[in-house]
C-alpha cells in the first residue's frame, strides 16, 4: 500500500482523478503492451534470473510462496481476495520440486528408523 501511494503521489494522483490511470506511458494513456514488455518485463526478468518467467506467472507466485512459508489457507485465501479456497489451492498455489522433497523428507523421518551406519541397527 505505502508503494502504490507513493506512486499516486508521484503521479500527481488522487481520488478525483477517477478518468486517469494508474499506470500509465508518458502521455498519460493506457500502457502499450509491446513496448512495457520489450522496455520493462524483459529486462525485468533478466535481471531477477528468470528468463523463463511469463507474466502471468507472477499470478501463481504470490499464493505459490504464502503456502510455501506454511502460512494458513485461510489467510493465504483472505490475503488474496480469493472467495473459495479452492481457487487459491487448485488454481494459483503450484507444486514445487522443494515441497515435494521436503514431503519425502518428512514421510521418510516419520516412517523410516533412524539408523546408526557403523551398525546397521536401527536407533529407534
Amino acid at each position: 500500500m505505502e508503494l502504490l501511494a507513493e506512486h499516486l503521489q508521484r503521479q500527481g494522483l488522487t481520488t478525483r482523478n477517477t478518468a486517469s490511470f494508474v499506470f500509465a506511458g508518458s502521455d498519460g494513456e493506457h500502457l502499450d503492451y509491446s513496448n512495457w514488455l520489450h522496455r520493462i518485463w524483459y529486462p525485468a526478468r533478466q535481471q531477477a534470473g528468470v528468463e523463463w518467467a511469463q507474466f502471468h506467472d507472477l499470478r501463481r507466485a504470490n499464493p505459490t510462496g504464502l503456502v510455501l512459508e506454511g502460512i494458513d489457507l485461510k489467510t493465504a485465501q483472505t490475503r488474496l481476495g480469493h472467495t473459495d479456497p479452492r481457487l487459491t489451492l487448485g488454481i494459483y498455489a503450484q507444486a514445487t520440486t522443494k515441497a515435494d522433497r521436503q514431503a519425502a523428507d518428512r514421510l521418510g523421518d516419520r516412517f523410516l528408523p533412524k539408523r546408526d551406519h557403523k551398525s546397521g541397527r536401527g536407533l529407534i
